[in-house]
C-alpha cells in the first residue's frame, strides 16, 4: 500500500474497537427507517447521542471524533431499506425517495398498501420458470436435444409414446 492510502484509510486495529457502534447505530437507523414518516436526519441525532452518552472520549464529540461520525452515517444509510417497509406494507412513504419510488411503482399500475400481495401476486410456478431458464439457456449454448428434453410438455403428451402415423 502507499504512503498517502496508509494516511487515508484507517488501520485495521481502530476498526476493530469501533465495530460494535457501527452495528449498534446501524440498528437504530433500521428501527427509526421502519417508522412510517420518519427522517434519516432523526435517525443520524438519535444514534449521535446514544454513541455521546456511551463513548469514553465524549469530550471529543463535535471536533471530528470517529465514533460520533460512524454513529451518524451508519444510521443514517441503515434508514434507507428500512423505509420500504411502511412504504410496502402501509402504503406510506418513510421518506423522499420512497415517496419518488411508490409514485413510479402506481404509475405502473401497482398499488401499494395492505392488499400489494394479494392484488399483484405472482401465480407461475418457480418451478417451472427455472425449468424454461434452463431451457433457454440450453437451446443458445448448442444443446438442443437436451433442451427438448427439459422443455414443457403439452397437455395431452405421452412419455415414451410413438409419434402416430
Amino acid at each position: 500500500m502507499s504512503d498517502e492510502a496508509r494516511e487515508i484509510l484507517p488501520r485495521l486495529s481502530e476498526w476493530k474497537g469501533r465495530f460494535g457502534q457501527l452495528l449498534r447505530c446501524s440498528g437504530i437507523g433500521c428501527l427509526i427507517g421502519a417508522l412510517p414518516g420518519t427522517v434519516a436526519s432523526t435517525a443520524a441525532f438519535i444514534a449521535y447521542a446514544l454513541a455521546k452518552r456511551s463513548s469514553k472520549n465524549s469530550a471529543n464529540f463535535g471536533k471530528g471524533e470517529p465514533d460520533g461520525l460512524i454513529a451518524a452515517e451508519s444510521s443514517n444509510n441503515a434508514v434507507t431499506g428500512s423505509a420500504m417497509i411502511p412504504t410496502l406494507a402501509l402504503g406510506i412513504p418513510g421518506d423522499v425517495i420512497t415517496a419518488i419510488l411508490m409514485s413510479a411503482l402506481v404509475i405502473q399500475g401497482i398499488t401499494p398498501g395492505v392488499r400489494l400481495m394479494s392484488e399483484n401476486a405472482v401465480t407461475d410456478d418457480p418451478r417451472q420458470s427455472t425449468r424454461r431458464r434452463r431451457c433457454r439457456h440450453l437451446r443458445h449454448c448448442g444443446c438442443r436435444a437436451q433442451a427438448r428434453r427439459l422443455s414443457p410438455r403439452p397437455a395431452g403428451h405421452r412419455t415414451g409414446a410413438r409419434p402416430r402415423a
